[in-house]
């Protein structure tokens, strides 16, 4: 799987991405990846702290929207035998009942919350 920043669905180049192999895992399996700005990092979101970074490109949406863009989970090529995979999902909203365990949790938080976490997360 990857984890992508595109700048808009009119300007579809991803400007940074992640893949499965890129993220620090914690005992758990578990992971944290941060998004934001380079300026906006916390100083706590590098992988020593059990953190994935991924920067929002300063384009924004590539359109003149500095704060526009989206996120993108991609599975590339799942195993047939992987059911809980994002290409089984045929509607809209039935996301989280067929990926389950691997449906990805996403938290707003400001960066002085994020540091104040300490380094383990």
């Amino acid at each position: 799987w990857s984890l992508c920043f595109y700048h808009s669905l009119s300007y579809t180049a991803a400007a940074s991405w992640l893949y499965d192999e890129q993220v620090a895992l914690d005992e758990n399996r578990q992971f944290t990846i941060v998004v934001s700005r380079k300026e906006d990092r916390p100083v706590n979101a590098r992988k020593e702290c059990g953190v994935t970074w991924l920067e929002w490109d300063p384009k924004g949406d590539g359109i003149e929207n500095t704060d526009g863009g989206f996120i993108a989970v991609r599975n590339m090529l799942p195993d047939p035998n992987f059911a809980d995979n994002l290409s089984r999902v045929t509607r809209l909203g039935q996301e989280k009942e067929v990926m389950k365990e691997y449906y990805p949790i996403s938290t707003y938080s400001s960066k002085a919350a994020f540091e104040s976490s300490g380094c383990a997360k």
